[in-house]
């Protein structure tokens, strides 16, 4: 089971992250993929990977550089992120043994979150809000497809939330 773990900055991905390392329940497998959004044969290769991985493996995805590099280079690079000539190919991103979970506190909590953490990239502190509106909106296109769980860490207990993942996999599993 694949669960893409995503959500703008200051939603609290990382700590539910960190939680899920924490519970130990069952080995998984954490995947990194902030950071570099522009290596293309790099982000193939792993979502590859991630097709031929065995079905019993439980994959966690800090993010998926499909979906964050293309809302961020769209709002604070104004570019595509996925020159038009390269042809990506995203199959796990509607596999049935995919998840995605939509970290999404409320606005006014994102914001509290962004002022107590470390310094960011400035343009994302100034575009936050048309940022957590394309996350939105794109969730809201995914979820027509694909299993979205939303997380609000403010409404619902983390271990409570954990529980439910690891509940879906046996479920979704039989």
């Amino acid at each position: 089971m694949i669960y893409i773990i995503e959500g703008p900055n200051g939603s609290g991905k990382t700590s539910l992250l960190n939680s899920i390392r924490a519970d130990r329940r069952k080995p998984c497998l954490f995947l990194d993929h902030s950071g570099d959004f522009e290596a293309y044969e790099r982000i193939q290769a792993e979502v590859d990977w991630m097709n031929q991985a065995p079905s019993d493996l439980t994959i966690f995805c800090d993010r998926h550089r499909i979906i964050s590099g293309s809302i961020e280079a769209g709002i604070l690079r104004n570019t595509s992120f996925i020159p038009a000539d390269y042809k990506l190919k995203p199959k796990p991103l509607g596999q049935p043994d995919t998840a995605f979970v939509y970290c999404r506190p409320p606005d006014e909590t994102i914001h509290a979150n962004l002022k107590q953490s470390p310094p960011l990239n400035a343009a994302v502190t100034d575009n936050i809000d048309r940022l957590i509106q394309a996350y939105d909106s794109l969730f809201k296109a995914i979820s027509r497809k694909s299993l979205v769980l939303r997380f609000d860490y403010t409404r619902t207990r983390t271990k409570t939330f954990i529980d439910e993942i690891f509940d879906l996999k046996r479920h979704l599993n039989g």
